[in-house]
């Protein structure tokens, strides 16, 4: 039994901070000996440090079920991603530790006596304690008032709080508000989780404010708190000192207090330096130094590449190349200060400058511009230089990309598809982790040009970063490309703003499986006409398991093996899916064989040629942005394995590390000889067009790979991996050289470095190839194909899918209240005093509005009113069509889960129905069948209907891709045959899609076991056991058909036990569709592939 009264603490930070957790424990167990202390690590382990060695439990991110924190890891700093998770860990100790009484430190702080205080404030009932940044007013100081009104009121180094049902009500709406707000962003009045924290004593009413000076001693109260030594302790401001919070500290200057405040240094900071000094000695005591150095395992600057709290550590000097000014820039910055004649005249230099560059020479810009003029005089010249200059600066200074603009006068074939952006082709709904960085990574050059190519070929597109952050430039540079960039002054989340203007998105596209999770239910919701897709980037869970299998850790394996259900259960989930290589689309195939799953290489190079022969050359180069991890393995392993062996026959050679955010793993491979970690550079020209080859050693990662495309279009050749050139439709010795082990890859470096002869024969094929199937022309091509196919598909099918009775039960306790409402939508479409009516809807069948004639035929219901309600699954009778409710959803469903070809090899369980003609029709090879007992045998025809039992079916085994059964399996009185017969005459990878009646309860719950209304005993003959129902029987109209059962969970595992490997409900209602009647369900399950 846990001792209620007593104080738990903990403690965040990341791997390099553990020596001052360390401290940290140290001091806690000092003053509170029986105290619990846990760590959270807001970081990966990745094998680097002995959990069993540290003396305090650490917990790890996956424990906290943080819903969405893939995409906080994707957007946060270091700073904001640590204070983001304090919340989950509060809730975490909570609700799974069954802690009572909970209080965090931060870990630079350091406990100098035992917190009484705090501890007399719980005990008197104290539901939160918080410490205030001062206990006076602050002016004319350096971190004054305003400061605290800028950063909050209450420093949240420490909080404390005592569990309760408000206590964890208001945790949780912490923790949903840190998701995507724990940001540095001081002019719109955020910092981290810290400004939230305003709010607590307003929503927790027994608030206990610590006015005690011996509290969070720090730099920004400092010059208001007298520390000195009493005896054996110390004292702040006469009264007990408690703790000290070394904020901005520098271990490694003994001369600074904190780096936030540089009025403060030790020689004015009286005996608080002597406290500064001890503690310095005690983490390094704890390991500092090795601890320091270890990688943090995430983005240091988060998506906003900026971290201006927590700088990343001092990074080596940069080379020659990258210090040099550039001379655009020189002139850009001249002209900026001055004005007039001269400010005009530099920058139309500049303008000149760009225009050459773009084209290739002088001799090429005047025939490109005599093209121009030609087809739409001096306005469409003018129009094309104002283009060119909007996007240079950014994109082809660093020798990325081409601004899409530009393609119609340079390659005349693509005109027709850019003039058809004057009719507008839809509105479009664009959704990534970050606003892009184009000059970062390739990513969000991949990101950039794709949202542009779709304003060029007509699409009206609206960019939401998931983190809500604006970006300034580079949100500049989107809209002057035509999107529409909305950001947290615009729209308070993704889901209010899909809540009031989903309804006008025809697609929403949306980029990698991580960020798409949280948005899918939203988006089919609000935005339910909308087409959703998905750009997987890259297969997250492929890369994660072959990194499990480099570094042989079985926790890694087990984590990409989890993500990778939730992976495909995203894919599964959206309507189209586009993978970067054909492995991919191999792989997505096998594993989601009725997913539409496209092959679309999201690679936009520009091809700026190669300048500078063989001879010109030396050194060799690697490009890669270090946040992503495969590339700090990749140059870890190239460095330590392989470059020894190139350079003791190549010893005049050097090897450049050229990437964003190189880590103190990257920056120490500098020692190596003949290793220049460059780091950042802002223009790659100049390098590439000075060196002689570039690696790509990549040993794990999935997806199309930049770093060779850039390499290529620049006609630099290339030794790469088979992993590295996996999906690139590169060839070995046509292109690059592909090698896997050490020896062989320094041979082949060594080779290509050696032969000019490869050299220029890889170099011009590698800038052919790239032409053809990476350049922006091809890319605006393929996007204009794959959304012109997208455009005809169905629209997406409105349904939950549930596969599990766990599953089932969240669906339904989230719906339950839903139902109520819906019913009264239904009651309100009922004129008074008619027989039949109209309902206006979207028929799927027909793609186009319709009216849904309704009559009270079959009425099975009563209105609150006391008036029939109708059979809504019976009647919503298309005008055009003519199909019911139940049969529209269910072509609906068929066309948009299932996505038959027009080849299709379908089975369906009737033969006289117009749903069987219109099958025929759309797919010539379908097949019907009527049961006509022993009136003719199984398998032939009886007035041209053939005859089959679905309990013992004459066709051979695998012969159809699909089986359709609408209303059947109920007057069937062994289902378990039935269902194992239909799995074997479907292919493997084959689907049946079924519905029949299902077992509700009064709460319009499903049952959990089938509802057995009738059998046949051992003796064959008919057992009743409840009263006799019959159906329409459409080849025995008198006699009907007898139901046998009503279908319940059950059926699920019925279904696997049959043979299928996946089973799943699909549970829908839409009036958009006219699908109504509360709710209907319908039936797929999918035979194993092999």
């Amino acid at each position: 039994m846990k001792d209620t009264a007593q104080l738990t603490f903990f403690t965040i930070c990341s791997k390099n901070f553990l020596a001052y957790a360390r401290t940290l424990f140290d001091s806690v167990r000092e003053h509170h000996p029986d105290a619990t202390f846990y760590v959270a690590l807001c970081d990966r382990v990745d094998g680097m440090i002995d959990r069993a060695n540290e003396p305090f439990e650490i917990i790890e991110l996956d424990q906290l079920d943080i819903p969405d924190l893939a995409g906080m890891i994707a957007r946060y700093n270091i700073t904001e991603l640590n204070t983001s998770i304090k919340p989950y860990v509060f809730d975490y100790l909570f609700s799974k530790r069954d802690e009572q009484r909970v209080a965090y430190l931060d870990p630079d702080i350091i406990v100098v006596g035992p917190l009484k205080e705090l501890q007399d404030a719980m005990d008197a009932g104290a539901d939160a304690v918080l410490t205030p940044h001062v206990l006076n007013p602050a002016e004319n100081v350096d971190i004054d008032d305003i400061k605290m009104l800028q950063l909050g009121i209450y420093n949240l180094g420490f909080v404390a709080f005592n569990r309760t049902p408000r206590v964890l009500d208001i945790v949780r709406w912490w923790a949903r508000r840190l998701e995507s707000q724990c940001v540095i962003d001081i002019p719109n009045g955020l910092f981290v989780d810290q400004k939230w924290a305003d709010l607590l004593p307003s929503f927790i009413a027994k608030t206990h404010i610590l006015h005690h000076p011996g509290y969070n001693v720090a730099y920004w109260n400092l010059w208001q708190r007298k520390i000195e030594r009493s005896g054996d302790g110390w004292l702040s401001n006469g009264l007990p000192l408690r703790f000290v919070h070394f904020s901005g500290n520098n271990l490694n200057d003994e001369n600074v207090f904190s780096r936030h405040s540089p009025r403060l240094t030790a020689a004015n900071v009286g005996e608080a330096n002597e406290l500064l000094k001890e503690y310095r000695a005690r983490v390094f005591a704890n390991g500092h130094a090795s601890y320091s150095k270890l990688p943090y395992a995430f983005s240091w600057n988060g998506a906003s590449g900026v971290n201006e709290h927590t700088p990343e550590p001092a990074r080596a000097p940069e080379s020659e190349a990258t210090m040099q000014p550039s001379g655009e820039h020189v002139v850009v910055a001249q002209a900026a200060a001055g004005g007039g004649a001269l400010s005009k005249l530099s920058n139309a230099i500049t303008t000149l400058r760009r225009v050459r560059d773009h084209s290739g020479g002088w001799s090429a810009v005047m025939s490109k511009a005599v093209a121009v003029y030609r087809r739409g005089g001096l306005r469409l010249v003018r129009d094309t230089v104002r283009q060119l200059n909007l996007i240079y600066p950014l994109l082809h200074g660093r020798g990325l990309s081409r601004p899409v603009e530009v393609l119609p006068y340079l390659a005349p074939e693509t005109e027709a598809i850019v003039e058809a952006a004057n009719n507008s082709r839809g509105k479009l709904l664009f959704i990534d982790m970050y606003t892009p960085r184009p000059d970062c990574d390739a990513g969000s050059i991949t990101a950039f040009y794709l949202m542009k190519i779709l304003v060029d070929i007509g699409y009206d597109v609206t960019f939401i970063p998931s983190d809500l952050v604006k970006l300034g430039h580079y949100t500049q540079q989107l809209q002057n490309v035509g999107v529409t960039c909305l950001g947290r002054d615009d729209v308070p989340s993704i889901e209010a703003h899909l809540i009031a203007d989903g309804h006008l998105y025809d697609y929403a596209l949306l980029c990698r499986a991580p960020v798409v999770e949280p948005y899918l239910d939203i988006i089919r919701q609000h935005a339910s006409r909308a087409k959703i897709i998905l750009n997987t980037s890259d297969l997250h869970y492929l890369r994660d398991i072959r990194q499990a299998e480099i570094e042989g850790s079985e926790e890694k394996m087990q984590a990409a093996l989890r993500w990778k259900e939730r992976e495909l259960e995203v894919i599964r989930r959206c309507d189209h899916s586009i993978v970067m290589s054909d492995h991919e689309l191999a792989i997505l195939s096998k594993e989601l064989p009725n997913s539409n799953i496209h092959h679309v290489p999201l690679m936009f190079v520009d091809i700026p040629g190669r300048t500078g022969d063989y001879a010109s050359r030396k050194d060799i180069l690697f490009i890669g942005g270090f946040p992503h991890l495969p590339n700090v393995d990749a140059v870890t392993y190239f460095c330590e394995q392989v470059w020894p062996m190139v350079r003791a026959r190549l010893p005049d050679a050097k090897v450049h590390l050229l990437g964003n955010s190189p880590s103190e793993e990257v920056f120490a491979l500098g020692e190596i000889p003949g290793v220049n970690v460059v780091g950042y550079v802002e223009d790659l020209k100049p390098w590439f067009n000075g060196i002689r080859m570039s690696i790509a050693p990549l040993r794990y990662g999935a997806g199309i790979k930049g770093k060779l495309g850039t390499s290529l279009s620049f006609g630099v050749p290339s030794v790469a991996t088979s992993v590295a050139v996996e999906g690139m439709r590169v060839v070995d010795e046509q292109h690059v050289l592909v090698a896997d082990e050490p020896e062989a890859f320094a041979d082949q470096v060594v080779r290509l470095y050696n032969d000019e002869a490869l050299w220029n024969r890889l170099s011009q094929a590698g800038l052919d190839f790239v032409a053809d199937t990476y350049s922006l022309d091809a890319g605006l091509k393929r996007i204009d194909e794959f959304m012109s196919m997208v455009a005809g598909d169905p629209p997406a099918f409105p349904a939950v899918a549930v596969s599990t009775p766990a599953e089932y039960a969240r669906y339904h306790a989230e719906a339950i209240g839903e139902y109520p409402k819906r019913v009264a939508a239904e009651e309100a479409l009922i004129p008074e005093r008619v027989d039949s009516f109209l309902v206006d809807g979207h028929c799927a069948v027909c793609d186009r509005p319709s009216a849904f004639d309704v009559s009270f035929l079959y009425s099975c219901g009563t209105r609150s009113d006391g008036g029939p309600m109708p059979n809504w699954r019976e009647h919503l009778v298309c005008a055009k069509c003519g199909f019911t409710n139940r049969i529209r959803a269910a072509i609906h469903a068929f066309r948009s889960e299932l996505k038959p070809e027009p080849e299709a090899r379908v089975y369906i369980t009737e033969q006289t129905t117009p749903l069987y003609r219109w099958l025929h029709e759309q797919f010539p090879n379908a097949k019907g069948s009527e049961y006509f007992a022993d009136k003719v045998p199984p398998g032939e025809e009886l007035g041209g209907l053939r005859n089959e039992d679905i309990m013992a079916l004459t066709w051979p085994d695998a012969s159809f891709d699909f089986v359709l059964s609408f209303d059947v399996m109920e007057h069937v009185p062994d289902p378990a045959k039935a269902f194992a017969e239909c799995a074997r005459i479907l292919r493997p990878g084959g689907s049946m899609l079924w519905a029949a009646p299902f077992a509700l309860d009064g709460n319009h719950k499903m049952l959990d076991r089938n509802v057995i209304r009738a059998r046949i005993d051992g003796d064959g003959e008919l057992v009743h056991l409840m009263e006799p129902e019959y159906h329409c029987n459409p080849v025995d109209p008198d006699g009907g058909a007898l139901c046998f059962q009503y279908f319940g969970l059950q059926v699920l595992e019925q279904m696997r036990a049959a043979g299928f490997a996946d089973a799943r409900l699909l549970f829908y209602w839409s009036p958009k569709f006219a699908y109504l009647g509360q709710e209907q369900i319908l039936c797929i399950a999918t035979k194993a592939a092999r």
